[in-house]
């Protein structure tokens, strides 16, 4: 059996030019992500997957295996799941194998958070995905949408402005992911049915895709000790 680290990285960001390979604190972001798989040290192998030879050059420079993904999975609609799934068959993972994914956007996990998700997927006979989440800030039932320029409440049958109204709801903060081959072969969205969530807390969950969060993410960087690199 097998346990593989897949972390998927597209080279054509958008909003963050070069965002997997930028600066952050001193290294680039995909570094925080790989250092932690290394330290993990349970894992056979440790994939960065891309379709940019950069990415994959700063990869191999801190200790993954560069896997350059095929053209047609490279452009911005691709799905991770898809990504995912094709490199899976093209290196011959078994059913039984394990897979990790670990998105390098969300650099604030640490390794303990890496081993307490295998240990959450362990404890549970390595028979369901473990997913990392987080709490929304506010409950999806206090969202509105704006119609024809007026405030509309989303779910106006949930509404409430008191949030102790409402009960607790997660999203998927990117982290980690750990699964079977067969489990995720056989998934048609990255999160799947029936999950078992590994729960973290808001300052380790921030997903970068703007900016704002990656000066935020280096402003924690550099005012916290404890922070795995």
């Amino acid at each position: 059996m097998n346990k593989v680290a897949i972390i998927p990285a597209r080279g054509g960001s958008k909003r963050i030019p070069n965002k997997n390979i930028y600066n952050l604190h001193g290294l680039p972001l995909i570094a925080y992500t790989i250092r932690q798989a290394i330290e993990f040290g349970d894992f056979d192998a440790i994939y960065v997957n891309s379709d940019s030879g950069d990415i994959l050059k700063c990869a191999e420079k801190y200790g993954a295996i560069p896997y350059q993904r095929p053209p047609e999975l490279g452009v911005d609609t691709s799905r991770v799941l898809d990504v995912a799934k094709s490199q899976i068959k093209d290196i011959g993972l078994k059913e039984h194998d394990e897979l990790a994914l670990l998105l390098p956007t969300c650099p604030l996990r640490t390794c303990e958070d890496i081993r307490n998700a295998y240990n959450t997927f362990s404890n549970h006979g390595k028979e369901r995905q473990v997913v990392s989440m987080t709490e929304y800030e506010k409950a999806p039932e206090q969202a509105f949408v704006v119609d024809s320029g007026s405030l509309v409440r989303q779910f106006p049958s949930g509404y409430s402005s008191r949030s102790q109204d409402h009960s607790a709801s997660y999203r998927y903060n990117t982290a980690i992911i750990f699964s079977t081959v067969k489990i995720f072969l056989e998934q048609s969205d990255i999160v799947g049915e029936n999950s078992i969530p590994y729960i973290m807390p808001f300052e380790r969950s921030i997903d970068i895709d703007y900016q704002y969060q990656m000066d935020m993410v280096e402003c924690i960087m550099g005012n916290t000790k404890n922070i795995s690199l």
